[in-house]
């Protein structure tokens, strides 16, 4: 059986500063303990409830203060911190998609459509590069908008939330604002109305597609639908992994040089897998598509786990000697 004021101690301690919590929490916790010792079965019930309601009584008087000083102090931190996250996250993945569709608009730009708002078409096709800068923007924001901070559940809840907010809000992106911005972007360089290709129809087209064609015999364009399918998905859990990896990353390595290594090596081999999975994914079934789209996201998220692992084990081993 555990000492008494044990449980309630632990929670004070994520919400009170080291001062208060030797100067007045703790003492109160140890005369409970102390009476609790020499009593009986019902007398140490009645010492509990005398304790508890002397730490209540304490609590009433710190709260205007002290402790929602550092109750304010620690989500101002936190708050700091995963606003840079946002923040860099946000800028890094504008940035390589207006990178990456900079050479198709200035492609397009060649050809005169007598049409005097031209650039704001621009912003149609970005949408549509989007989900694939949003995982290393993720990643990126995590390392940089958490570089110096402690690894606190708080931080790991919170970082996470917003990796499945964007997850998310990616896949709606993907079903609905990616089709249109497609057909609005299509029909504004053609002069007139359109009708809607698959990647400007609902995304399960794509899949029925898929299967029409296995069926026909061409199985070469089937996989390739396929691959173009599921990999939608896949990337919304690569946004998941990616926080995950870059929790990892911040637990385990403390130095700047070393995190941007790190970052750099997992996006030259993501592209360079990407590449190679668009040129040829080389499965034919929907299951082996589907394993390979796939791995990225598992193998990363898995080595993020590992790596958040690794690094509690050793503070807890750390902490033990």
């Amino acid at each position: 059986m555990s000492a008494p004021g044990l449980r309630v101690r632990s929670v004070l301690q994520r919400v009170c500063r080291e001062e208060t919590m030797a100067r007045v929490i703790d003492p109160v916790i140890a005369d409970l303990q102390r009476e609790c010792m020499g009593a009986s079965v019902w007398g140490r019930r009645a010492v509990l409830v005398r304790g508890y309601l002397a730490l209540v009584k304490v609590l009433v008087v710190l709260w205007p203060r002290t402790l929602r000083r550092g109750v304010l102090s620690r989500l101002d931190a936190d708050q700091g911190a995963l606003g840079r996250t946002v923040a860099v996250g946000g800028g890094i993945s504008l940035l390589l998609g207006l990178a990456a569709t900079l050479p198709a608009f200035f492609a397009w730009l060649r050809f005169d459509t007598g049409q005097s708002w031209k650039a704001a078409l621009f912003m149609m096709l970005i949408p549509s590069v989007l989900p694939l800068t949003v995982p290393l923007g993720v990643l990126i924001g995590v390392c940089a908008g958490l570089h110096g901070r402690p690894m606190t559940r708080g931080v790991r809840r919170r970082t996470l939330g917003l990796a499945v907010a964007t997850s998310v809000s990616m896949w709606m992106a993907i079903v609905w604002v990616i089709p249109e911005s497609n057909q609005i972007f299509r029909e504004a360089t053609a002069g007139g109305r359109l009708e809607r290709g698959l990647a400007e129809g609902p995304v399960s087209e794509i899949r029925v597609r898929a299967r029409e064609l296995q069926q026909a015999g061409r199985a070469d364009s089937a996989t390739r639908l396929l691959v173009d399918y599921h990999v939608r998905w896949a990337l919304c859990g690569l946004v998941l992994a990616s926080a995950v990896f870059g929790l990892g990353v911040c637990a385990r390595y403390r130095r700047a040089d070393v995190k941007t290594a790190v970052v750099l090596t997992v996006t030259v081999l993501y592209a360079l897998y990407m590449r190679e999975l668009i040129n040829g994914p080389g499965a034919r079934s929907e299951a082996a598509v589907i394993a390979v789209v796939w791995m990225p996201a598992v193998i990363i998220g898995a080595t993020g786990w590992l790596l958040l692992n690794l690094r509690s084990e050793g503070s807890s081993a750390a902490a033990m000697s």
